[in-house]
């Protein structure tokens, strides 16, 4: 069974590096909402470690939806 698993993210994998778009998209993506969560601080002042790692998690999130739908379009054609 984890043979199959490895099989299937091989061929996922593959196609979202083969393509370009998906990667590519999550990355900025992710880059862009790093950047409007920095613009909701006042200059100067740090991030709390718990604001910057829910803002992490929150920008990879969102990343791994488009990666996904991204994946999922393909297998529909």
């Amino acid at each position: 069974m984890l043979k199959r698993g490895l099989t299937i993210a091989a061929k996922d994998l593959r196609l979202s590096i083969g393509g370009g778009q998906g990667l590519t998209q999550a990355v900025l993506l992710g880059l862009l909402l790093i950047f409007v969560f920095s613009l909701s601080r006042p200059a100067g002042q740090l991030v709390e470690p718990q604001a910057a790692s829910a803002i992490f998690w929150l920008a990879s999130s969102f990343g791994l939806v488009l990666v996904f739908n991204t994946l999922f379009s393909m297998e529909e054609s």
